[in-house]
């Protein structure tokens, strides 16, 4: 279990524990979000998840590649199985939680 600051309001924790499963050569992560202490994330999921553990990392400084008005604080998985990811605000990032 790692515990993830809220990447809306960055104050918040998120403790999400991951598990690997699957014959060896096919292995997933799966992907378990057990506490918050704040109420922003609405949504639990595997792409949610992997949003919140990506965003701890440092990236480009970029506009939100969905809206391209606020500045992107969140890495959000659109086809994560080629790594491929969307920079997004927490606007946009809080409508795919809805």
């Amino acid at each position: 279990m790692t515990v993830y600051k809220c990447p809306i309001c960055k104050q918040g924790d998120i403790e999400i524990h991951t598990t690997r499963s699957g014959p060896p050569g096919f292995r997933m992560t799966d992907y378990e979000m057990l506490n918050r202490s704040c109420d922003c994330i609405t949504k639990t999921g595997e792409a949610i998840s992997m949003a919140i553990i990506d965003s701890q990392e440092e990236f480009p400084k970029t506009t939100c590649e969905l809206c391209g008005e606020s500045e992107a604080t969140v890495k959000y998985p659109t086809k994560s199985w080629v790594g491929e990811y969307s920079y997004i605000c927490t606007d946009c990032f809080s409508k795919k939680m809805a």
